[in-house]
């Protein structure tokens, strides 16, 4: 955690025996939004703190999932709200809470968030407060399948996760068809009403088999597992001793 503190005097200081000029409203603009960091359309925010102290606070946070909820929580304190439209799904970038006249929260979607306050100790009070809120939300598991190994007569599985990005509902239909996401969609439906049975994916190299199978990893995480045997153990598939495992 860091703190710094700026400090902005008033126009009418004397230097050298003389009135030092007053700042325009648009020259303290620029100042401040070089001071804080801060994208154009927020940089009003620091006129807040034109002529006193500026204690501002920088810490890590968990991204979109963090955004989602200091929205939820704090929705009496919104401030601004930006978000976009992507896959189908709106997704937040950045939000700006005010707890105070004088002290903001500015969280952005990659993970660092900032706390902009009069005094010291309304900055750290804000901090602990917040990170209360966002130690109670879990961390969205990320998606993995499993390696399948044989060591004798055990089985044992090590979870991968270093999946392919996201395909994407718009990709999918430009390099698989428009029945693609028809066919996920069944896929879900006949392996979650039964257990046992085999897919077969088929096709020459390079044609997005793997690719497919990554996307499924993705969107069925939470109700799937995903085994990878290798192709040297092809004959695992009907062993004996693997029945009660495939059960």
């Amino acid at each position: 955690m860091k703190t710094r503190i700026l400090t902005q005097f008033a126009p009418d200081i004397r230097e050298r025996g003389r009135r030092a000029p007053a700042k325009s409203a648009t020259e303290n603009h620029v100042h401040l939004h070089s001071e804080f960091k801060l994208d154009n359309d927020l940089a009003d925010l620091g006129d807040v703190f034109v002529r006193g102290p500026l204690h501002e606070v920088c810490f890590d946070l968990d991204g979109e999932t963090a955004l989602g909820t200091l929205a939820e929580v704090y929705s009496y304190r919104i401030l601004r709200a930006f978000r976009s439209h992507e896959d189908g799904k709106l997704v937040w970038n950045r939000l700006v809470l005010r707890f105070a006249h004088d002290a903001f929260l500015v969280a952005k979607s990659w993970g660092v968030g900032y706390i902009y306050a009069g005094s010291a100790a309304k900055a750290e009070a804000i901090l602990a407060e917040v990170l209360t809120v966002l130690g109670d939300v879990p961390k969205p598991e990320e998606p993995a399948f499993y390696m399948l190994r044989r060591d004798g007569s055990d089985i044992t599985t090590d979870a991968i996760r270093n999946v392919p990005a996201a395909l994407g509902d718009e990709f999918i239909d430009l390099a698989y068809g428009d029945d693609a996401r028809g066919w996920m969609d069944s896929f879900t439906c006949r392996t979650q009403e039964r257990t046992g049975g085999l897919t077969i994916l088929e096709g020459p190299p390079g044609t997005g088999k793997t690719s497919l199978v990554s996307e499924l990893i993705r969107r069925l995480r939470e109700t799937h597992m995903f085994y990878v045997l290798p192709v040297s153990s092809d004959g695992t598939l009907t062993s004996p001793d693997w029945v009660s495992f495939w059960q």
